[in-house]
């Protein structure tokens, strides 16, 4: 909707794994490299996990879409929450093998034979298998007996269980050692780090035909960081809804206050509630979940800032009031953003965080 007025050939900000728009970090260059080479080499079970919205679909399509992706055949598991019945069914579906009998031994039977069609033709049979910390112990013993299927050299099906952090704890229970035993390859991928985000979102407005100055300000770009966490799902969530707000307003450049707006629009930040702590003059947070977080510095709880203050004496107690959470410096002059958003009902509050000031 907004490419257009930003003279963008695509949207930037796809929620959808782009192989074309990834941003190659240290973290998933290393990550790629190892799938690659174990790939390459026929090793067996890899494992690559990373928390939700970093990347590793987009990572698993880019594989795919390699300079391997004519010796590879390949059954993709999108959706795991299978029987044992259903998966081996699956995995033989995705890899185009048709008329699938009922009985189990000849379904074995069959894969066997396409599987060592495959390595006589040169390829290699891989079975990817994302979301995988939702495979069922059961599917797991089920995924360890088919890399049973072997040469007298190398494994004929390769596996790539890819899955969210809690995969590490699974694989690590004592009753999946002989599947852990298995594992020649774990590789992880982390989120962006402070100093990777601005370049990426330059490298995705690039991508994108942006040929103008990236519409992000700095202060955008500090916001974007703190609200995200580094994670490149929540970046791309935040950018799309800022870019599709300053389109609606007619503007060319972003700022904090656009980044804030969504944040609270998308519940990245915590709201505020006036409690009887506001009105004796202390702040206190109440985070998404309810609870009662007390600002403290040096053992207590510091004043509300001034125009904050103003607020405290307004009948809040049992309502949410919007609020800028990312606290200014004791400077006595806030950003132009902060002053308008003052206005309009919102609390500004200072609290150092992680021992600098967060603006």
């Amino acid at each position: 909707m907004y490419e257009t007025f930003f003279g963008l050939r695509c949207n930037p900000f796809l929620m959808t794994p782009a192989p074309d728009f990834l941003a190659v970090t240290a973290s998933n260059r290393e990550a790629l490299a190892g799938l690659l080479y174990a790939l390459q080499a026929r090793r067996g079970i890899m494992v690559l996990t990373g928390d939700a919205g970093t990347g590793k679909t987009t990572l698993l399509n880019l594989v795919l879409r390699s300079k391997l992706a004519d010796e590879i055949e390949t059954s993709y598991i999108f959706n795991p929450t299978l029987t044992p019945t259903e998966f081996l069914e699956a995995i033989m579906l995705d890899f185009g093998i048709d008329h699938i009998p009922e009985s189990k031994p000849q379904r074995l039977r069959m894969l066997q034979e396409f599987l060592l069609k495959v390595y006589e033709q040169g390829r290699t049979a891989v079975v990817v298998i994302d979301e995988a910390h939702t495979l069922a112990p059961n599917v797991l013993e089920e995924v360890r007996l088919l890399t049973n299927f072997e040469s007298p050299t190398c494994k004929l099906l390769q596996v790539v269980l890819a899955g969210q952090t809690e995969l590490d704890l699974i694989l690590n229970r004592n009753e999946l050692r002989q599947l852990r035993q298995r594992i020649v390859v774990r590789l992880s991928i982390s989120p962006l780090s402070d100093e990777e985000i601005a370049p990426y979102l330059q490298h995705r407005w690039t991508k994108a035909g942006g040929t103008q100055e990236l519409p992000f300000d700095g202060g955008a770009v500090r916001l974007i960081t703190q609200l995200s966490r580094g994670i490149p799902r929540i970046i791309n969530g935040v950018c799309d809804n800022v870019l599709l707000a300053a389109f609606s307003a007619g503007l060319r450049t972003v700022g904090a206050d656009q980044v804030a707006e969504v944040g609270r629009d998308l519940h990245l930040m915590p709201t505020l509630k006036m409690t009887d702590a506001h009105k004796n003059g202390h702040a206190a947070m109440i985070d998404s979940n309810g609870k009662v977080e007390p600002t403290i510095v040096n053992g207590s709880a510091p004043p509300v800032s001034p125009i904050g203050k103003e607020l405290a004496d307004l009948p809040f107690a049992e309502t949410t009031s919007p609020a800028i959470v990312r606290y200014v410096p004791p400077t006595g002059k806030l950003p132009p953003f902060l002053r308008m958003a003052t206005k309009l009902g919102f609390r500004v509050e200072y609290r150092p965080l992680n021992g600098r000031d967060s603006f």
